[in-house]
């Protein structure tokens, strides 16, 4: 019989509440026993809805460390804060599942292999769900078996809504820029289906409707054209400005095939027909599209946990990820081509 994991979760935002739903009623041996927030009303919702006491919610993060006597951590915190959470937890041998971005400077993470190095038997894993997301390992399924032929072009696209942009203003001054916070999954999805790393990165953008992006060198849309070094190309795009509602969108262009996920990036077939045509309703947020991306992705924490096994989403693949989209926001900001 396995043994119950004692879980803690660092933030209880839109993505932590998530996180702590599926936590708390949706996995098999564990146990959410302690959550850290400095948010008053999310440490009243936690006591509510997930059924804890007052003094398992903390504000100090180094404090439930110490207290809450935990197996693993599951952190939803800002940015800015998860590698300093990562590694404080990992050195305490406390396994650690990280949203993404794992850090903003490359040689943080390198510190973090080797924590790593010297504890072989912790798991961290880091949250690029799509890896999780049943459409995404059938089109890797796809591409392994060779349906395809040979990767020409990776297209992403990723979009939110327009109706989220003042929410996501208020935290712009302390953003990591949208190669970070947001391409980058679609950075880690070109590397995982491509899978070579790149040589070229030329990145652009424009401030077509907020300018308060321009004081940060950055657009509220931003591309991205890379070369990878087995000859495959990507072409990338983030906004902000989607008038539609949240579009996830990936075309994989073959010498034999193309595969296209989320053209129409509708949850069901539904279409209505009036005045204005034939529409179909689309996503409103990243909770209706990739929740069930969020669940599998925190099952195959748990399982790596308890089986003693490597994530296949870990630091390696995050290494790669945050340094591609380190070196697309430097050619953002200097207007350059870069090399690597």
């Amino acid at each position: 019989m396995m043994t119950m994991l004692r879980i803690g979760l660092v933030g209880l935002g839109r993505l932590g509440k998530i996180h702590a739903e599926i936590l708390s009623g949706q996995i098999s041996n564990v146990d959410l026993v302690a959550v850290c927030t400095l948010d008053d009303k999310e440490k009243s919702w936690a006591v509510s809805k997930l059924g804890l006491s007052a003094t398992c919610c903390f504000s100090d993060f180094e404090k439930m460390l110490d207290e809450a006597k935990l197996d693993a951590v599951v952190l939803a915190s800002p940015s800015s804060y998860h590698f300093n959470q990562t590694y404080l937890a990992l050195s305490l041998g406390i396994h650690v599942f990280c949203e993404k971005p794992l850090a903003v400077k490359e040689e943080k993470i390198q510190n973090l292999f080797d924590i790593l190095n010297t504890n072989s038997g912790l798991v961290c894993q880091v949250g690029f769900m799509r890896r999780f997301d049943p459409v995404y390992m059938k089109a890797k399924e796809k591409i392994v078996n060779g349906d395809i032929g040979e990767i020409i072009l990776f297209r992403g696209y990723s979009l939110d809504p327009i109706s989220e942009i003042h929410n996501f203003l208020k935290f712009l001054p302390s953003s990591s820029g949208q190669f970070l916070d947001m391409a980058v999954h679609d950075i880690d999805m070109a590397n995982w289906l491509i899978d070579a790393f790149p040589k070229t990165i030329y990145s652009c953008c424009n401030s077509f409707s907020f300018r308060e992006f321009e004081e940060f060198g950055e657009g509220d849309n931003v591309t991205s054209l890379m070369q990878y070094e087995n000859g495959s190309m990507a072409f990338i795009m983030a906004g902000r400005t989607a008038q539609h509602g949240y579009h996830i969108e990936t075309e994989i262009i073959g010498t034999k095939g193309t595969i296209r996920i989320g053209s129409v990036p509708s949850p069901h077939q539904l279409e209505i027909l009036d005045g204005s045509g034939v529409r179909r309703e689309c996503y409103t947020d990243f909770a209706d599209r990739f929740y069930l991306a969020f669940q599998n992705e925190l099952v195959a924490f748990i399982k790596n946990i308890h089986e003693d096994e490597a994530p296949k989403c870990g630091i390696h693949e995050a290494y790669k990820a945050t340094l591609i989209a380190l070196k697309a926001t430097e050619s953002l900001k200097e207007k350059t081509l870069i090399k690597l």
